[in-house]
């Protein structure tokens, strides 16, 4: 249960367990059905650490009638200026892990800077929930517990053991959409479990 598993080990053959990634496509549909109402959405990341991400981002946001801008830094520093560059042109911001971006003062500087200027975001845990994104994807790690238990079974009788998508529960931030005056969507034939934060 790692996060971007093939940068870390190089697999002979299919990778079996699971990844904490999100697949990008799982994430388009979130966005373009939970929040239809956003359209543009800007990615910040570091194309050192996250260029084979955004790339994918794009494509599957093409077919989801959403666009994703990809907002590119390779220094921290550069934050403030792309971000002031952009604010006019999208509807949400998008944070993935990256260790060049997430930082905790970081992060609440953009949340807060996103929020001034109108515009959502997305975020991936508990930290950023608190700090005012207004929508994360959010790891279940006991449901992935007993994920990984039932995996680890199925391969000791001799099934085939796959790579799987993480359990998590997508949180939204009601008090930052109203601010935003955002619409959330909540859809049971997406299938996954879409509440209200802590």
């Amino acid at each position: 249960m790692i996060l971007n598993p093939d940068k870390i080990v190089e697999l002979t053959e299919p990778a079996c367990g699971i990844s904490l990634d999100i697949p990008e496509k799982i994430m388009m549909q979130i966005f373009s059905q939970v929040l239809p109402s956003l359209k543009r959405i800007g990615l910040l990341y570091d194309p050192n650490n996250n260029s084979e991400f955004a790339k994918q981002a794009v494509l599957e946001s093409a077919v989801m009638n959403l666009e994703i801008i990809p907002l590119e830094v390779s220094l921290r520093k550069q934050i403030p200026d792309v971000l002031k560059k952009h604010w006019g042109g999208i509807d949400g911001l998008w944070l993935i892990p990256d260790q060049t971006i997430i930082t905790e003062s970081l992060v609440r500087y953009i949340i807060k800077e996103a929020i001034s200027n109108g515009t959502a975001v997305f975020g991936y845990n508990r930290f950023f929930y608190n700090s005012g994104a207004a929508l994360c994807l959010v790891l279940d790690y006991r449901a992935i517990g007993r994920q990984t238990a039932q995996l680890s079974l199925a391969s000791l009788t001799g099934q085939d053991c796959k790579k799987q998508m993480p359990v998590f529960k997508i949180w939204y931030n009601l008090r930052v959409l109203n601010m935003l005056g955002l619409d959330l969507v909540i859809d049971p034939s997406l299938g996954m479990e879409i509440v209200p934060g802590p």
